[in-house]
């Protein structure tokens, strides 16, 4: 059940981002085919992987492994404006999304 999960979140991500197997490969010292195995839910990366995958797509291994279904947004170095800013837009698509949870 996991693998499956983890392929496939692997493989949102990498899409999202607009990688390549071998782009991604590339920037994790892995090969294509290991990227390919993981994707497909052949295999299942230690966890010295998952740190390199969580920090080439800025998620928490968590969001990886399926645990967590938020994203993280990276706000280092931003003003305390900007921040509010930020939550201020988050908030307008989450109700035009219909998530009312404020």
């Amino acid at each position: 059940m996991y693998f499956i999960e983890f392929g496939e979140i692997l493989r949102t991500l990498r899409k999202e981002k607009g990688l390549s197997q071998s782009k991604l490969a590339a920037l994790t010292g892995l090969s294509k085919a290991v990227i390919s195995k993981y994707e497909n839910a052949g295999s299942y990366p230690p966890y010295n992987i998952l740190i390199r995958f969580a920090r080439v797509f800025k998620v928490s291994t968590d969001y990886l492994l399926g645990v967590e279904k938020r994203k993280t947004l990276n706000i280092e170095g931003l003003t305390n404006k900007q921040i509010d800013s930020l939550i201020a837009i988050a908030s307008e698509y989450q109700k035009l999304n219909g998530n009312f949870s404020d």
